[in-house]
């Protein structure tokens, strides 16, 4: 079934209005596009640039069902997140965290995925602590995940106030996972195999217009989400554009953003995502003459952007982004990634960006 996506990214542009939140067009469609089309999103890019503020926007914008969560140094596996048994006190309880507490409330049946957002992700190795998260929302669609809590049988008494702790945690239908990341020399970027099941923004440092426009309105806050019930399967976009016989100019067009990898082998399951998010892409920016005019361009260029170079080795990372500096369509996002790259000369020190990560530092 066709998403009601046409009007969307008029809705959102007026729900992060309310909030005091601006955005470029290109920058609101690329996240609805890839929340769309993805369940597991990283925001990336130099501080204060409005990772979070985009982050919570989506989840407030399309979830009824939140859990904000802020990482911190140490965590190493799922029990560090969400606590553990115990039985110190000379019986079975359940030793719980404030990031379980948050998560418990997420389980309920409602159409309207479950969203966990994790501030500054990558402050422990993603990979262990959010570990059960990243491997079974790393298919191409994951309609259910669970989290394995204790092994008895029936629900453990919690120490503190979390009341009764089942044996395991279910998140339902189609969960997201918002991931927020600074990479510097405190925090450094995620794993590949973990970056390999994501979608990764970044946002770049806004335009001066938008810097200087009018102060932002006042905040206000809404109890019901206003695309409550909108996203869902992953795939939703894609499978109305081959219903539609329209996905052909989509591969054609994602075959020739991804000329620039050469003779490197694109996985089938990137080449999948990279479907999903460019149709995606399209259907949001339906009805929007200044982004429609460039839509299939964008969606490839945002699709290699998004899930083929933060996965680079240095030496390809430098050869295939000269190459797609080449071909990479002025003011669109991939451009705008790749000209803040520095290169040699570009400063005193000399110093260029030998991957993905490195540039945004």
């Amino acid at each position: 079934m066709p998403l009601p996506s046409t009007d969307l990214l008029r809705q959102f542009s007026i729900f992060l209005e309310a909030h005091g939140l601006r955005f470029d067009d290109g920058t609101k469609a690329d996240a609805l596009a890839a929340y769309l089309s993805s369940q597991i999103l990283m925001f990336a890019g130099p501080s204060g640039t409005g990772k979070s503020s985009l982050a919570g926007a989506l989840s407030h914008f399309f979830a009824d069902r939140r859990a904000r969560i802020e990482a911190e140094p140490g965590l190493v596996r799922p029990a560090d997140l969400t606590g553990y048994p115990s039985v110190l006190t000379g019986r079975a309880e359940f030793v719980g965290t404030l990031a379980l507490e948050r998560l418990l409330v997420l389980e309920g049946a409602t159409e309207s995925p479950p969203v966990v957002l994790v501030e500054e992700a990558n402050l422990s190795p993603i990979e262990g602590y959010l570990g059960a998260f990243t491997h079974q929302l790393g298919a191409l669609a994951a309609r259910e995940m669970t989290f394995d809590l204790h092994r008895d049988a029936h629900d453990m008494v919690s120490r503190g106030n979390l009341g009764l702790v089942p044996p395991t945690l279910r998140l339902a239908p189609y969960p997201r996972l918002l991931l927020t990341l600074n990479v510097d020399a405190t925090a450094p970027s995620p794993a590949n195999k973990v970056v390999a099941r994501a979608c990764v923004l970044l946002l770049e440092p806004p335009d001066l217009d938008v810097v200087f426009a009018e102060p932002p309105v006042e905040a206000t806050t809404t109890e019901t989400p206003p695309a409550s019930g909108v996203a869902g399967h992953p795939g939703d976009c894609l499978l109305a554009a081959i219903d539609g016989g329209e996905d052909g100019e989509l591969r054609d067009a994602l075959k020739s953003a991804f000329a620039v990898c050469g003779e490197r082998r694109i996985s089938p399951r990137m080449a999948y995502r990279s479907l999903q998010y460019a149709a995606a892409y399209l259907a949001v920016v339906a009805g929007t003459p200044a982004l429609e005019q460039h839509a299939l361009v964008d969606a490839a260029q945002n699709a290699l952007l998004h899930f083929v170079l933060p996965l680079l080795d240095p030496r390809e990372f430098l050869e295939v982004a000269q190459l797609a500096r080449r071909d990479a369509r002025p003011g669109g996002a991939l451009a705008r990634r790749l000209d803040a790259l520095p290169e040699a000369g570009d400063d005193l020190l000399g110093f260029v960006a030998d991957d993905f990560w490195t540039g945004l530092t």
